[in-house]
């Protein structure tokens, strides 16, 4: 996956796949209606500390 931190919305296609691999049903809906119930952690390879966190809307 590529993305950029100053690009926030370059992880939403990452973000939109894990929600609808982990939760179908709640992606039946649109995605604008769903969308900002959903946060992505992110950290750097080899670390569990989180440095940011997205919620994309």
């Amino acid at each position: 996956m590529k993305a950029d931190i100053e690009d926030p919305d370059s992880f939403r296609p990452h973000l939109v796949g894990i929600v609808r691999a982990e939760k179908p049903d709640a992606s039946d809906r649109p995605e604008s209606a769903w969308i900002g119930d959903y946060e992505l952690h992110l950290s750097r390879p080899g670390s569990v500390e989180v440095t940011a966190i997205f919620r994309l809307g």
